[in-house]
Formats: structure tokens, sequence, C-alpha cells
């Protein structure tokens, strides 16, 4: 939301009490002409964004009660078997930005 909002995502997670943040989502999405206007959707049909990973990576070690990330993808976006290795990347890239915390 902070890409549709024009947000800085740091400003806005500081206002957040991330002492009470137990679980973090994780997904990609895709963009949408909305009247002439490009919106993010949190659509889970694609890979995580970078910029995402980077936010979580960032986020993660201020949040002492985080259980848990959840990385969403939807089950029919692995069809193809070229969408298989850029899955498993993400997955990977998460593991290893929660194995530091």
């Amino acid at each position: 939301q902070c890409l549709n909002l024009a947000l800085d995502p740091i400003e806005t997670v500081a206002t957040y009490p991330l002492d009470r943040v137990r679980e973090i989502h994780v997904s990609g999405g895709s963009w949408d002409d909305r009247g002439g206007r490009a919106i993010r959707r949190d659509t889970h049909d694609d890979t995580v964004p970078d910029d995402v990973l980077d936010l979580l990576e960032r986020i993660a070690p201020s949040c002492p009660a985080l259980e848990t990330v959840v990385y969403e993808r939807l089950g029919t976006t692995l069809a193809d078997p070229a969408s298989h290795d850029p899955y498993r990347d993400d997955v990977r890239r998460v593991r290893e930005i929660v194995s530091h915390w």
C-alpha cells in the first residue's frame, strides 16, 4: 500500500507497535490500471519484489515477538515449470532473511 499511497515504507512501519507483531506476510502481486492510475495489488501471483524482501530484512529484527513469516503464492501460478526456479529463489531468500534473527 505504501506504493499506492506514496508513503515511505520505513516511516510507515515505524508508526506500528512492532513489539506486538507476531506474523509477517510477504507475497508478490501485479500492477493494475484503475482509471489511468497504476496501482499495486497483493494478488499472490508473482514473485516477491526485492523491495518487499529488503523491507522484511530491515524490520524483522525490530519485531521481538515475531514467530512466523508467511510467504504466499497461488498454486495455479506454478503450473509452468519456468515458474519453479523463481519460486524457489523467493523461498530461499525468505529463509535466509529469517535465519538471521
